[in-house]
C-alpha cells in the first residue's frame, strides 16, 4: 500500500540514508540504505504526475486517518486480497496507460 503525494509535500529527516535506483522507464524506487526497507517510488516520466511520490504506508509512524481511495494492478491482486470500502480500481493496462509506459 502506498500514499500518493506531490513531491513538495514530503520531507525526509535522514535523506542521506535514502538510496534510489531506476526500476522502470517511468519510475525510480527508493529504500533505506541502512536497513533496506522499501520507502517509495517516484514518477520520473514526463507528464502531470512527474515527481509525484508513492510512499509505502508502513513508513508512517501513525497511519491513522489515511483513506484508501485507489487500487492499482487490480487484475494482479491475490485471490484473498480485498478491501471493505469502495475504491477506484485500475488494471495493469490502465496504470501503464496513465504513465504512458509499455507493459
Amino acid at each position: 500500500m502506498a500514499l500518493q503525494l506531490p513531491a513538495d509535500a514530503v520531507h525526509f529527516d535522514n535523506a542521506d540514508a535514502i538510496r534510489t535506483f531506476v526500476s522502470s522507464p517511468w519510475a525510480e524506487r527508493a529504500f533505506c540504505g541502512i536497513c533496506g526497507s522499501n520507502l517509495f517510488y517516484r514518477v520520473t516520466a514526463e507528464g502531470p504526475m512527474q515527481g509525484e511520490i508513492h510512499m509505502a504506508l508502513g513508513v508512517l509512524d501513525d497511519p491513522s486517518g489515511v483513506v484508501l481511495s485507489t487500487e492499482l494492478f487490480i487484475d494482479k491482486k491475490p485471490d484473498g486480497f480485498g478491501f471493505a470500502q469502495d475504491t477506484h480500481r485500475m488494471t495493469e493496462a490502465e496504470v501503464m496507460a496513465m504513465f504512458d509506459a509499455p507493459e
